[in-house]
Formats: structure tokens, sequence, C-alpha cells
């Protein structure tokens, strides 16, 4: 829980960092990701969280295998380095894109369904959720069979049940 607060504040920082120099967000989640995917290899995620190693052959490494990034992620890459955070990396991106949706306008939705529904029917989700956030509202999917049948909608920390077991178990609390 500690280690997502850092991450947000750090998230928080170069996305006003971002916004400040008018650098474009996409670039910089684009170079986020990128890293975040070259550190999620165990050779290289052991080599810079290792604590024999010193920090300056790690900022070595940083610079060699990101020397095609844009600067200043790259810079950042290696404040994370320096701090000792490099396995943060996964979590500030995740606020970044956070960050980056609500300055657009954009909320994600995990809506989750008893059978996989078609592109049509998840565009109209989305359009629905759209209507009651008035934001722009991106779905990701997924099936789970024990709901019965209906949707169950979470944005954030708001959960929409509007599946036949929600129902069912809100009328056996009735009936109880």
């Amino acid at each position: 829980m500690a280690g997502e607060s850092v991450a947000r504040r750090y998230a928080r920082a170069i996305f006003e960092l971002a916004i400040e120099r008018g650098e474009s967000l996409d670039d910089w989640l684009s170079d986020l990701r990128v890293a975040d995917s070259a550190l999620a290899e165990p050779s290289v995620a052991a080599v810079l969280s290792a604590p024999r190693v010193p920090t300056a052959a790690k900022l070595d490494i940083v610079d060699a295998a990101f020397q095609s990034a844009r600067e200043m992620p790259r810079n950042f890459l290696k404040v994370l380095v320096d701090n000792g955070r490099v396995e943060l990396l996964g979590t500030i991106v995740r606020a970044f894109q956070t960050l980056v949706n609500e300055h657009n306008g954009i909320i994600e939705a995990a809506i989750t369904t008893a059978v996989p529904i078609s592109d049509h029917e998840a565009g109209r989700v989305e359009t629905l959720l759209g209507g009651v956030t008035g934001k722009r509202v991106i779905v990701t999917r997924r099936v789970d069979p024990t709901i019965l049948g209906g949707v169950v909608a979470r944005m954030g920390d708001t959960l929409i049940n509007g599946s036949v077991a929600g129902r069912l178990a809100a009328l056996r609390d009735q009936l109880t």
C-alpha cells in the first residue's frame, strides 16, 4: 500500500512535468511502457535491484538500454534507479495512465458478463456508462459464468451490479 502511494506521487510529478513542458502525454506513456516491459525481464530487474551492483553501473545500464528514449523519461528512470524504486515502475505506469485518462476526460470501466459479448454490445455498455458519468468510457471485458446473466461494471470505486446473481442475492436479503 505504501508503494502504491509513492508510485502515485511519482506519476503525479512526471504528469505535471510533462504538462508544464508541453510534452506529449502519449509519448511519455509510450516511453514508460517500453521501459516497464524491458525492466520486467528477470535478468534486468535482478541487476537493477541488486544492492551489490553500484548505482553508477545501474545508471550506465539505463543509459545504454534506453539511449533511444527521449531525455526526460530516461532521466526519470535514472531517478528511480538512484532512489531504489525501479520495482515501482509498473505501478507508476498504471497511475500515470489514470492521470492521462482523467486529463482527457476518459474513465476506464471493467465489465463482467456471464458469456462473451460482441463489440456492438460492449459499445452499447460504453455509451450507457458514458451517459451516467458524462465522460468517455473505455471498457475492458471479463467473463464470469457465476454471475448467471446481466452485467457488473466497475469504474474506479463505483460498482454497478446488474447481474442476475446480484439481483437474486438482493431478493434473498429482502425475504429474510
